[in-house]
């Protein structure tokens, strides 16, 4: 029950809500002993697009690639979560923004490599990534870690 309460139904990730409770912790615990957290925004780009000229199904679909696909980048202690809608926030546990920047980067290819098919066509993906820390504890909410993350996104 826990577990089905802290998961994005479609994704099968975390959601905002667990993410938010877990990640303004680490942020505080950070924050407390002066130490860096990275976030890796992603947006998948022209997604309402592919909804209308594909339909919600297909995406669906695009939705729970990206999830399963992304989910083998990232350590089972990076928390990687759908922060809504076409949004994913990932918080790799204990790299430094260098490590990040190969992360996201990282990300940003897996995300071009999905092809979702449709009627014989390929539904070709790509995503906007943002990549900011925590300035060494000064950030100790995630929406605000997000936010900034959503801001450089390219």
């Amino acid at each position: 029950m826990e577990k089905r309460a802290n998961m994005d139904y479609l994704t099968v990730l975390y959601n905002r809500c667990y993410l938010e409770s877990t990640k303004n912790e680490w942020l505080k615990k950070a924050s407390w002993n002066n130490e860096s957290i990275i976030c890796i925004a992603c947006d998948i780009d022209n997604f309402k697009q592919i909804n209308d000229e594909y339909g919600h199904l297909v995406g669906d679909a695009v939705m729970k690639q990206i999830s399963q696909y992304c989910s083998t980048i990232f350590r089972e202690s990076d928390l990687m979560g759908r922060f809504s809608g076409d949004k994913f926030v990932v918080i790799p546990k204990g790299i430094s923004l260098e490590g990040g920047k190969k992360k996201a980067e990282q990300l940003s290819e897996t995300i071009k490599s999905i092809e979702v098919e449709y009627e014989g066509k390929f539904v070709s993906i790509t995503a906007s990534v943002g990549l900011v820390d925590n300035a060494k504890g000064k950030v100790s909410d995630l929406k605000e870690l997000f936010n900034s993350a959503d801001i450089v996104l390219c």
